[in-house]
């Protein structure tokens, strides 16, 4: 247990058991003797990612049921930014290094790899095992629609500062950031423009 103040132990004491399990399954090949095992260390940590993605996507499920928070806005606002943290942490690392290409690719690439696989490949194989499902769109042609709206703000404000990565960029970026969430908090908590579903819509929670 880390020396410090009672926060710390406590979250010590709740990543424990994850720790724990990581270690026992996830081979460390920073060190000689498990240098070889790269590919299962890889491979346990594609496992891992799912398991975790799975706990966080069944207590935001249950979350926003107690809260009465539409299942879109709650993808929006808790699933999309834990799942994105990783992406955000590579970004800024090669940003800080001077690779701005690097850091939109992967942002870009992340997007792409999001949309065409991350759910192509559930819905290919929900598909091929049940059949076909109804998909719960409620308030989706929205996010759709600012997902491409962001495209285009994105290249406009590129355009606008002459193609230059800097932390007027960022702040921009980051600004936009900001007033999506809280319109997105402001829709699902039905303060600011309120979503209508249809009974039909109304998915299973």
């Amino acid at each position: 247990m880390p020396d410090g103040p009672i926060l710390d132990k406590i979250s010590w004491a709740i990543n424990l058991p994850w720790l724990v399990a990581f270690t026992a399954t996830i081979p460390d090949c920073s060190k000689t003797v498990a240098k070889a095992y790269y590919p299962v260390t890889f491979a346990m940590s594609i496992v891992w990612i799912g398991i975790v993605c799975l706990f966080m996507v069944v207590c935001a499920s249950r979350i926003g049921c107690i809260m009465n928070v539409n299942a879109t806005v709650m993808g929006i606002c808790v699933l999309a930014v834990g799942t994105s943290v990783p992406d955000a942490m590579g970004s800024m690392a090669v940003a800080a290094n001077g690779e701005a290409d690097m850091a939109i690719a992967n942002a870009v690439g992340s997007n792409v790899f999001d949309i065409l696989l991350g759910l192509g490949v559930p819905w290919f194989l929900n598909g091929a095992i049940k059949g076909s499902t109804a998909v719960d769109k409620c308030g989706i042609e929205i996010a759709v629609f600012i997902l491409f709206s962001t495209i285009g703000l994105f290249f406009l404000t590129l355009i606008l500062n002459k193609w230059q990565m800097n932390n007027r960029l960022g702040m921009v970026f980051f600004g936009l950031y900001i007033v999506y969430y809280i319109y997105s908090l402001l829709t699902g908590f039905n303060v600011f423009v309120p979503v209508e579903c249809d009974e039909d819509d109304d998915g299973a929670h």
